[in-house]
């Protein structure tokens, strides 16, 4: 039996500077901007990153560029280092602006990618953050036209995480440890929001800023809280130094470890003594062989392959998001037959925002949140309104040709006064495969209460 995780909304970047003789609106070669953490903290997670998009750009090269209405147009990456600090990832952007990037794309630390959204918000800019992005960054009104999302929230991934840990391990104490920043703070809601869900109770908090190295404090506080499972939001150098140090107090013969997101650099930095029995989540792996879905596998494979061509390595977790963003930018360039960030946006947007992936199919979560027309007979509303049915957390579970799927829904509804969930609830569904094609059996819809809004910090 195998799980399939649903691939959440993904989406690209791009940029142009008009070389030789061409016009600026015309050009034979365009920049792209990478600006990542290439020192510091993530500095090993960011590489992987470079390298995804870098990849990306080159594909695109080797089949003569991208095809744009005046001919065939080269990419070239500007790569250049935001060091995980909101001053310089900001002067920075301002430089790869100032050399005639048309686009730009990066990050790992999320409060940088949502100064950098806001930014774009009010000097449009295409921007395709490759990083787990804050929550507050995907509200209505919040996100900037031109940016698209490559991965999920870190709420996601704390729910899935608690989720994990309480519902599916059996684990109902919890004790968890946040990064003093938006990445940690959702991580922590949606652990909250799991164990209310799922009968956890969280035993022992504490939060500690990026960049620490000394856990010892804090590991105390958890031994002595004897929860059933530690769950933490640390990730890159941080993460190394933690788990080595709970292998040191011998925590893992005590509780379940569980490192809510972990990359295969970042597991590369950790004595595989300290990673026995650790438990963690992950956005991709390389060798799929014998997963269920083959055509996601051969995608997969195919990816796998290319990137080993190129760096002697498998891709990271990180480097698949990069390289599906940037791939997903390009094919918004030629869709719009424009660099205009308007027009990309546009044309991302436009039919039923559907896409492929190395991870198989996508769409761009933004097309399901567009005006309805009202109802006939139902009353008028003097406030515009856009309602959306959210779907997420999917969990497909597949025995040969019959299959079972949980999901989590929301219905939202933003006016101009605000933004408010109407209902909230999970699917149960029974599928059954049928000439290829899956058909439902059974769906239960199951209503829950709307969760409270988030605390403001």
């Amino acid at each position: 039996m195998k799980k399939l995780w649903g691939l959440l909304a993904i989406s690209v970047f791009c940029g142009a500077l008009g070389v030789g003789g061409a016009q600026a609106d015309e050009p034979n070669k365009i920049k792209v901007g990478v600006l990542l953490p290439l020192t510091g903290t993530f500095a090993a997670v960011a590489e992987t990153q470079k390298q995804g998009a870098l990849l990306a750009i080159d594909v695109v090269n080797k089949r003569g560029g991208l095809n744009m209405p005046w001919g065939k147009v080269a990419v070239e990456g500007a790569v250049d280092d935001d060091e995980a600090k909101l001053d310089v990832g900001v002067r920075r952007y301002r430089y790869l602006v100032s050399e005639g990037i048309r686009g730009v794309g990066g990050q790992t630390w999320a409060p940088l990618a949502y100064a950098i959204n806001a930014i774009v918000s009010k000097e449009p800019m295409p921007y395709f953050p490759v990083c787990v992005m804050a929550k507050e960054g995907f509200q209505k009104g919040k996100l900037a036209d031109s940016t698209f999302a490559t991965a999920y929230s870190p709420w996601t991934v704390g729910y899935m995480a608690g989720t994990s840990a309480i519902k599916t391990l059996g684990k109902k104490r919890v004790f968890f440890l946040a990064r003093s920043d938006s990445f940690g703070w959702d991580i922590r809601d949606g652990v909250n929001e799991a164990a209310k869900q799922y009968g956890g109770e969280i035993v022992g908090y504490d939060e500690v800023p990026l960049g620490t190295n000394d856990f010892t404090t804090i590991l105390q506080k958890v031994r002595a809280a004897k929860p059933d499972v530690f769950i933490f939001a640390q990730f890159g150098a941080d993460a190394v130094a933690l788990l080595k140090q709970v292998n040191q107090m011998g925590l893992g013969k005590e509780m379940t470890i569980f490192n809510a997101f972990i990359t295969n650099v970042v597991a590369k930095g950790v004595p595989a003594e300290a990673l026995q029995g650790v438990h963690a989540m992950h956005y991709f792996y390389y060798d799929l062989s014998n997963f269920e879905d083959k055509e996601v596998a051969k995608s997969a494979q195919e990816f796998t392959e290319l990137f080993r061509s190129k760096y002697g390595t498998p891709p990271d977790a990180y480097a698949a998001i990069a390289y599906i963003a940037y791939m997903e930018m390009f094919r918004g360039f030629e869709a719009a037959k424009s660099l205009d960030a308007k027009k990309v946006s546009e044309a991302l947007m436009s039919g039923t925002a559907e896409f492929n992936t190395i991870k198989g199919p996508a769409a761009i979560e933004a097309y399901f949140n567009r005006p309805r027309a009202p109802r006939p007979g139902a009353p008028a509303n003097p406030e515009p309104r856009v309602g959306k049915h959210v779907v997420t957390n999917l969990v497909i579970q597949i025995t040969g040709d019959r299959a079972t799927a949980q999901g989590y829904w929301q219905t939202v509804m933003s006016r101009a006064s605000g933004t408010t969930i109407a209902g909230a609830g999970h699917y149960e569904d029974v599928l059954k495969k049928e000439n290829g094609a899956w058909k439902f059996l059974k769906r239960a819809i199951i209503t829950e209460p709307a969760p409270a809004p988030p605390a403001t910090r």
